[in-house]
């Protein structure tokens, strides 16, 4: 017999006959593999006279380790003279969908990143906790769903951000057997279009927010990491996030590279401009704050800058415009400058071409021009 771990769970051929393999320290513990290669995780003990075999969960959908710990937590309730395939089954009968997902949120934290978590909290308080949430997850339909989707309808990207927490919540659910297995209602609700906002800073408005930085920068009526961290998300095309969250450690000045651990794409290298390390090296080394961008609380970074970044722009004389529209403008010059969508993708970190084809558009232009020119060559030459 064999610990049941991921690895050894992983390496497991499945063979033209059913399997069943036991864990070699946890008592009734059992992996059964299936011809067709799928592996279910499951607890074998007597209750009574009789023997059950009730199902932990399937492994791509729970990890070894955590199949580990509710196959514990069952033999604890045995223990207690409890039968915990009976009291599972009538907890499928009774959670809600805000039970689910309190258990859902608590399971993801080690793995989440903290904005999910954040948003993922207030959507379950603002438009879920209080309607949807109050129905059992093993109830709850198709139409309860869509009229929750339709009253968001306003704000589209809400709307399906709400209806995608909903659906995590009950196939975390189904996943872990809290609810009977069936079709996830989510999927019968068709999300809205999203309509992507782009917006670019022409060259007239990156030198007036140039201009606006410095002078606030010499009159130091905004912070100077503020200003700098504004700079330099403009100057690389970087995600906010990236460059406020960026650390000494990260970067390296002989490469001019900020080597990212973690990102919305994973760990990732940003190359970098010298008029970035300028900027940079003009920044003071705080002690006991491994930030780049020193926020207002002892050892941190700058948090929330939206209010700071409205002053400016609205200064600037271009109000409505974002601070991650910034990173559209960096896309927007480098196909100006004459660089491919493939080079730009590579420079905005995207792991998928089809991220940036949003940014396509601008490259036609470049081709019309270019078309344009052919031509004009073309019809000289017969002159």
């Amino acid at each position: 017999m064999n610990k049941l771990t991921k690895t050894f769970v992983e390496s497991i051929e499945p063979t033209d006959k059913e399997q069943i393999i036991r864990d070699s320290e946890l008592k009734g513990f059992t992996l059964k593999v299936l011809p067709s290669g799928k592996k279910v995780y499951m607890l074998q003990y007597r209750y009574g006279r009789k023997t059950r075999k009730p199902k932990i969960g399937n492994h791509g959908e729970i990890t070894a380790e955590h199949a580990r710990k509710i196959a514990k937590s069952w033999l604890g309730k045995l223990a207690m003279d409890v039968d915990p395939m009976a009291q599972r089954e009538q907890e499928e009968k009774n959670i809600t969908i805000n039970e689910l997902f309190n258990l859902y949120i608590e399971e993801r934290k080690p793995y989440t990143k903290p904005n999910y978590l954040r948003d993922s909290l207030r959507y379950h308080e603002r438009f879920i906790k209080d309607g949807v949430g109050k129905i059992k997850a093993s109830e709850v339909t198709r139409d309860d769903l869509a009229k929750l989707h339709n009253k968001l309808s306003k704000t589209k990207y809400q709307a399906n951000r709400v209806l995608q927490l909903i659906s995590a919540t009950i196939n975390f659910g189904i996943a872990n057997q809290l609810i009977e297995e069936r079709i996830n209602p989510c999927s019968f609700v068709k999300k809205y279009k999203e309509d992507k906002k782009e917006v670019y800073l022409t060259n007239e408005q990156i030198n007036r927010l140039f201009e606006v930085l410095d002078q606030e920068q010499a009159q130091q009526t905004e912070d100077e990491y503020l200003i700098a961290a504004i700079k330099v998300i403009l100057l690389t095309g970087a995600r906010k996030n990236e460059i406020l969250t960026l650390k000494w450690s990260y970067i390296n000045f002989d490469r001019k590279l900020f080597n990212l651990p973690d990102s919305k794409t994973g760990a990732k290298p940003i190359m970098v401009s010298d008029n970035v390390l300028k900027i940079i090296k003009t920044l003071k080394k705080q002690k006991d704050n491994e930030y780049v961008f020193v926020g207002k609380v002892k050892g941190s970074y700058w948090v929330n800058i939206r209010k700071p970044w409205l002053r400016i722009s609205k200064k600037a004389g271009f109000e409505g415009v974002r601070i991650h529209d910034l990173r559209h403008t960096f896309a927007s010059m480098g196909a100006n400058a004459g660089l491919t969508l493939l080079e730009v993708g590579g420079m905005l970190g995207h792991k998928r071409s089809t991220t940036t084809e949003r940014y396509a558009h601008l490259f036609d232009e470049n081709k019309r021009k270019a078309v344009d020119k052919v031509t004009e060559v073309i019809l000289n030459s017969n002159n």
